[in-house]
């Protein structure tokens, strides 16, 4: 069975400039925590950190969501 972690835990370690998929792993070349079939595989790094600035923002105008107890 594999381990998740919160959204919490990769919110944080995206202020530190890393990509946590759900699983913990860093670094996924190619994957960077999602797919895309209508982009190349070489943007989605860059789509995956416009990704988590907007859940960034999100979270922090709902501060009723709980991120330490939220995974995806």
């Amino acid at each position: 069975m594999s381990s998740k972690i919160s959204l919490n835990k990769q919110l944080e370690a995206f202020k530190e400039g890393v990509i946590l998929d759900s699983e913990g792993r860093a670094g996924d070349p190619g994957c960077f925590n999602f797919y895309d079939w209508f982009c190349k595989d070489s943007s989605l790094e860059n789509r995956a950190k416009r990704l988590f600035s907007a859940v960034r923002k999100f979270v922090k105008l709902h501060p009723e969501i709980d991120t330490s107890s939220v995974y995806v």
